[in-house]
């Protein structure tokens, strides 16, 4: 459903927009709280933050990035938190003249020791890495310190 709803708010987006480009930033502040109300434990203490600048893409790569963002903030929510009451997902934006980065980063669990994302990754997880490397044509990758952070690259096209 969530994965629908992420479709659904670039969509919403381009009906109101008179451009084919959408502010990515805006997408994933909806996606967020769409998340946060749909599947995040209300019994839990978890922050969720969006920062860095405006970033607009052109409507597909709008759409596979929300797609890949929904999935890293699922997943964040899922499983940083088994055990911990309390934490914090940051979804943080960056953007240069050529590329675009995305970085999923909580203060969770971490992941567990000899992870390897192409044997041991979830089903969303495999669904990010091919939606960043085929689609986007970027780089994906996992960072497990203190948390895990979860970063996607791609190049921006008009």
């Amino acid at each position: 459903i969530n994965r629908i709803l992420s479709v659904a708010v670039v969509h919403e987006f381009l009906s109101q927009n008179e451009t084919s480009s959408i502010n990515i930033k805006e997408v994933t502040q909806r996606i967020v709280s769409q998340t946060a109300q749909t599947i995040m434990d209300p019994n839990k203490r978890i922050r969720l933050e969006v920062s860095g600048p405006s970033v607009h893409l052109p409507a597909q790569q709008a759409t596979i990035c929300a797609l890949a963002i929904n999935e890293l903030v699922q997943n964040a929510l899922e499983h940083a938190f088994e055990h911990k009451d309390e934490g914090s997902i940051s979804i943080s934006l960056a953007e240069d003249d050529e590329r675009i980065s995305v970085s999923v980063r909580d203060d969770g669990e971490g992941l567990p020791e000899g992870f390897d994302l192409m044997r041991d990754g979830s089903l969303g997880l495999r669904i990010v890495r091919s939606l960043v490397e085929d689609d986007l044509r970027g780089t994906f990758k996992l960072q497990g310190e203190d948390g895990v952070e979860a970063i996607a690259v791609f190049s921006k096209t008009t």
